[in-house]
């Protein structure tokens, strides 16, 4: 995260371009203004997607569109049918949708496979079947993904997210239109009437829950089904009244040209990237619903005279493909060079290559399909629908397949990690021998895939959320020992823990785990980019306090912090400080220290910078080496540091010299990959780091040696 939070456009038109016409014609007349309108969508997502790694708005037009769309096709059905018939409802649009799809993923299976470094592709696969299968936007939601951010490899099939969303609410559509027949059948009121209040009720709901979820928690509500349905509805509500709607001409070419505004400068005047798709979607959707509605007045000065010229009308039918195409030729052109964004020339090209793709798949795929449809009346109708179905199946069966190959992989590897072990020349322990161990290293590097290497304290019952405030106890070891320790704190504290459960066993400890995302074990205010995380960050310190104090006595507690400079807000004066960061701590730390506790703070470790960045994350090479003056910020500017050294009952633990040697840092040290991020070391080098930690407190902070 993402794209315009991941490429966003889905969306093929559901059924061949038959829309509501215009005055002068009749019902089910082409309407080139919503192929124009769906071009200047497409082209917006495309170019913030591509250059400005913002939001535009314009899967917000799209799903309207689709609304509005698939509204008239169902009304088309039961006036020809009297009810909704799912085998040519569903039918046609697995012929519109699938040949396509099946195409663009059976391309990025491939290039996966071959362009891809080995660590990507059991998300990657995960994600084609989640995709196939119509449910990536729920993947992408439950792994809260943002595709803003570029810290990690965007995968090259996160834009189905959108036709996810698009799928279901095409599945919930046909429900609620079933379910409005049979009210109205029986209650003898008329259909539209009920239609209009059943999809008015819908569309409050989910605006109301949008608006709710995208404040507490942006993320997971960018991609849920029930924050988008409003949109759509906007769409089916036009869809509903437009035969109704009376616009005088001068008037609807003012409202065309205005919302033709709003639609093109939105992404470009606000910064909406966290806003998405709370209240803020009222611009793109109602605009939308201005230029359909106004497209039947017929005006010759309407912004509806643009969106109906040829060019975007040709672009508008190729727009489907082209949305299949240019998201992962854009993933795929990055890897390949080694960046983050595209240049002006590069961007263009892929553009082009996206609609020529596009055109191909059109000529040799779509159109095909759709002449044996058309040809062979219902046994080709049959044939057709049964090829695409086959090919978007067999496509889901094989990234499902190869997603557990990779897992049994990981198993197997897991085998021969337990068995090295202990091994002097395994991870962390080769620095303290490196010329042996220089001549005993392995030809096999663990973790073949370094980026799903996570100790237990990551995941749940023992992780709190970014957003959340809950405080959650983790208990490992004897519970009943007489010594207790306990690891509190973010997940630069939380990666100690293999190292720290290694002391614990050793000495017969019992280890507890107080483990919050993004929040150090301190009470100033940090700076982040969300305030929600902030608040809750404040919250969580307030209730471990509580917790703390009424819980058992700790003879150590070990923490840790990302190293930033000014990261901490000074309450007095709202601005950076350094110093309101180590009183933080002070304050944190210091009714344990009252209580006989020994804090242990261990000083931020070696991180991934520059060249060493690319090449350890994307290429995942075992010869990347990343200096340690770059790596490792100076002890006197690292706040933890300076705060246990400034307070008695407090100790640094410095483990510098088990990442680095002779001023360089290897990201791969005694056939171990060290990190899994540019952030975090792996669980595997944190297995290797027991011994060396258990070193470092004897030496370091006086702790006892297991046998005392």
């Amino acid at each position: 995260m993402s794209s315009e939070k991941g490429l966003s456009f889905p969306i093929a038109a559901p059924l061949t371009p038959r829309y509501v016409a215009r005055p002068t014609k009749q019902p089910g007349a082409f309407r080139p203004e919503i192929e124009g309108l769906r071009s200047v969508a497409f082209l917006l997502v495309a170019v913030f997607h591509i250059w400005f790694n913002r939001v535009s708005g314009g899967v917000d037009v799209f799903f309207t569109v689709a609304g509005f769309l698939i509204t008239v096709s169902l009304l088309s059905q039961i006036r020809r049918f009297g009810r909704v018939r799912p085998g040519i409802f569903f039918g046609r649009l697995a012929l519109r949708l699938l040949p396509a799809a099946a195409v663009v993923l059976t391309a990025v299976m491939l290039a996966i496979w071959f362009l891809l470094p080995y660590p990507s592709w059991r998300d990657s696969f995960t994600e084609v079947f989640a995709s196939a299968t119509y449910w990536e936007n729920w993947y992408l939601a439950r792994n809260a993904i943002d595709y803003l951010a570029i810290d990690t490899m965007r995968s090259p099939v996160q834009h189905f997210w959108a036709m996810s969303i698009q799928g279901q609410f095409y599945v919930i559509w046909a429900v609620v239109f079933t379910m409005v027949l049979l009210i109205a059948k029986s209650t003898g009121t008329r259909m539209k009437r009920v239609a209009f209040w059943t999809i008015v009720v819908l569309v409050a709901v989910s605006f109301a829950w949008s608006v709710f979820q995208t404040d507490a928690n942006q993320q997971f509500a960018y991609f849920s089904t029930a924050t988008r349905v409003w949109e759509f509805g906007a769409g089916a509500l036009l869809a509903l009244v437009i035969d109704r709607l009376r616009i005088p001409a001068v008037l609807g070419a003012l409202l065309s040209w205005t919302a033709f505004a709003l639609i093109a400068s939105l992404g470009f005047l606000l910064p909406v990237a966290d806003m998405f798709p709370g209240w803020i979607a009222l611009i793109p959707v109602l605009s939308a619903v201005v230029i359909i509605a106004t497209g039947r007045t017929q005006s010759r000065w309407g912004a509806t005279q643009l969106l109906a010229s040829k060019p975007l009308v040709w672009l508008g039918r190729l727009g489907y493909g082209v949305y299949l195409w240019h998201w992962p030729l854009l993933i795929f052109t990055l890897e390949y060079q080694g960046v983050q964004q595209a240049s002006l020339v590069t961007g263009a090209g892929i553009i082009a290559a996206s609609l020529a793709l596009a055109w191909l798949t059109n000529v040799f795929v779509e159109r095909p399909l759709l002449r044996v449809r058309d040809g062979g009346r219902g046994l080709g109708r049959r044939l057709s629908l049964a090829a695409s179905v086959t090919a978007i199946a067999a496509l889901a069966a094989t990234s499902l397949t190869a997603t557990w190959n990779l897992d049994r992989a990981s198993d197997s590897e897991e085998t021969v990690i337990q068995a090295r072990l202990g091994d002097a020349c395994f991870g962390a322990l080769a620095l303290a021998d490196p010329e042996r161990c220089a001549r005993r290293t392995g030809t096999t590097v663990v973790p073949a895939d370094p980026t799903h290497d996570l100790a237990p304290i990551f995941r749940e019952p023992c992780s709190t959320r970014w957003d959340e405030s809950d405080v959650r106890l983790c208990t490992w070891g004897d519970e009943n020992a007489d010594t207790k320790i306990v690891l509190i704190g973010n997940s630069h504290a939380a990666v100690w823990f293999p190292a720290l459960l290694y002391v614990a066993e050793q000495h017969g400890w019992r280890l507890d785990t107080y483990y919050r995302q993004s929040c150090t074990f301190n009470t100033a205010y940090r700076e982040e980019r969300r305030a929600i995380t902030a608040e809750t960050c404040l919250e969580w310190n307030e209730k471990l306090q509580v917790e703390l104090a009424q819980g058992p006595h700790y003879d150590y507690v070990l923490t840790s912090a990302l190293a930033l400079n000014r990261a901490y807000i000074d309450s007095e004066t709202g601005e950076q400080s350094f110093e309101a960061g180590v009183a933080g701590f002070h304050e944190a730390w210091q009714p344990l220290i009252d209580r006989g506790s020994t804090i242990l703070a261990v000083r931020d470790y070696p991180r991934l910078v520059g060249e060493s960045r690319t090449c350890a994350l994307e290429k995942f090479l075992d010869d990347c080496v990343v200096s340690q003056d770059e790596a490792l910020i100076d002890e006197n500017e690292e706040t933890i540091a300076v705060a246990a050294r400034t307070v008695n009952g407090a100790t640094v633990i410095d483990m510098t010299e088990w990442f680095c040697s002779d001023g360089e840092c290897p990201t791969t040290i005694g056939d171990v990959r060290v990190y899994r991020d540019h952030a975090h070391f792996t669980e595997t080098y944190g297995h290797t780091l027991g011994e060396p930690l258990l070193q470092e407190l004897q030496r370091q902070a006086g702790l006892p040696s297991p046998n005392q």
